[in-house]
């Protein structure tokens, strides 16, 4: 792993939990549900956070009152940095 990918893993640990913490204190805020590192296959994998959102009220107030104009009943959120990538630089 180069130095650069060390930084950007390292500044991804740091702002990650942040980033959890925001989202679900602004869905919290909403009274709208949102689960954070959940498991998406049998391998330790994780997601940032999943928002199931089923009713249509629910709908209506995330993509009235956040950024997420465009979610559906199922979404997926991950935070990504542009200088993180994703496969090594050969």
């Amino acid at each position: 792993m180069s130095a650069f990918e060390t930084k950007a893993t390292a500044e991804r640990q740091e702002i990650d939990p942040v980033f959890k913490d925001v989202l679900t204190f602004n869905f919290r805020q909403l009274s709208l549900p949102i689960q954070t590192q959940v498991e998406v296959s049998r391998l330790p994998r994780t997601m940032d956070a999943l928002a199931i959102l089923k009713q249509s009220d629910a709908l209506e107030k995330v993509r009235k009152e956040t950024a997420f104009n465009h979610f559906r009943v199922h979404n997926q959120i991950e935070f990504k940095f542009t200088m993180l990538t994703l496969w090594p630089t050969t």
